[in-house]
């Protein structure tokens, strides 16, 4: 009699499985398309990494610019070479120095200062999370009716119970309480 329960049960879980290939199937497929292209997969860590490069990169040059301007800054203040010549190109004239203009001559090009470029955060784009479960889901549903359909095929699906009995050279034996 327990053999019988155990084969039972080994039935029961037999007709399960289908259910259960299909449920790691959709699972599996979940996974890797969300390690992959999800919010935090492979593909936004190698954009998310080279957006970091970008900016660490215009970070350099904009310290180099400011070590720049800040010598500049420091000589304007304190070199009176450097201020002599910012006046003269202002038109001033020190004590003792004359001016001669020139005509035809262009005049000199008023100075620009390199102040970087601007940088702006790109988007970026990955795979929504519900498309991944869906795609996970729809999975599960198609192997789910593929192994269902399989295992109709083999004819291991609904089949009608029998009743087993045990027979003693043909007479069919009963597991009936002794009174």
């Amino acid at each position: 009699m327990q053999n019988l329960i155990v084969f039972a049960d080994i039935q029961g879980i037999m007709k399960c499985l289908p259910f259960l290939h299909a449920a790691c199937l959709g699972t599996l497929v979940y996974v890797l398309v969300s390690i992959t292209g999800g919010h935090d997969g492979i593909i936004a860590q190698k954009k998310l990494a080279e957006q970091k490069m970008n900016i660490s990169l215009r970070t350099a040059e904009i310290q180099k610019i400011n070590t720049e301007l800040s010598l500049e800054y420091t000589a304007i203040l304190k070199d009176p070479d450097v201020i002599a010549a910012y006046a003269r190109k202002l038109g001033y004239v020190a004590d003792g120095e004359k001016l001669v203009k020139i005509s035809g001559l262009p005049l000199a090009p008023v100075m620009q200062y390199n102040t970087g470029t601007v940088l702006k955060r790109t988007e970026i784009i990955c795979l929504p999370e519900w498309l991944c479960k869906a795609m996970g889901l729809a999975t599960f549903v198609c192997a789910a009716l593929f192994f269902l359909l399989y295992e109709y095929k083999r004819g291991m699906l609904f089949e009608p119970k029998k009743k087993k009995f045990e027979t003693l050279k043909g007479i069919p034996l009963y597991d009936l309480p002794q009174v």
